[in-house]
């Protein structure tokens, strides 16, 4: 079997989630091809773009990343170093400051300026269902942008999910198809 080419490494897989909140609506997040969007009557619209090549169905956190709210352009900082608050990633939109960091396994949370949680988002591995939870703090384009984590590759947030990440793509993705 010849070396699989980056074409046929990268992805392109579209990943649908749609939910209905009491607040604001219908909700939904669509994942494919280097773009995400968060979509909503009550919520103001999330896009998320990287030009680059990735491993994942969804998006990384580096500075290619580019995220924006109803047009507006953020600025999002990867974060690096050992701790979880040093390799948690900082976006900053108009006057809002918002820290993305893992906080136990498989969760993350949008924090606010203040370092209260705005959204948690839990994601355990394999088949079960993600769940999204938010504070009575937070309001629509915190839930928007709290959303969008749904989109984004949480590997690079915590030292054992960047090591496992890591492991796995020595065994499972040497580039010809079979394990390394």
């Amino acid at each position: 079997m010849k070396p699989a080419g980056d074409r046929a490494r990268r992805k392109v897989t579209q990943l649908r989630l749609v939910g209905t909140t009491d607040a604001y609506g219908e909700i939904e997040i669509w994942v494919g091809s280097g773009v995400a969007t968060v979509t909503g009557v009550g919520v103001p619209g999330v896009e998320i773009r990287h030009p680059g090549k990735f491993e994942s169905d969804l998006l990384p956190i580096d500075e290619q990343t580019v995220l924006a709210v109803d047009g507006v352009p953020a600025v999002l900082m990867p974060g690096s170093g050992r701790s979880k608050t040093d390799r948690a990633a900082r976006i900053e939109l108009n006057e809002r400051k918002y820290t993305l960091i893992a906080t136990e396994r498989s969760t993350e949370e949008l924090r606010g300026a203040d370092g209260t949680t705005l959204v948690r988002v839990y994601r355990p591995f394999g088949l079960k269902p993600s769940t999204v939870s938010t504070s009575t703090n937070a309001d629509a384009t915190d839930l928007a942008v709290g959303l969008a984590l749904l989109a984004l590759d949480p590997t690079k947030l915590t030292t054992t999910r960047a090591a496992l990440k890591g492991v796995f793509n020595k065994v499972f993705n040497s580039g010809t198809g079979e394990p390394g």
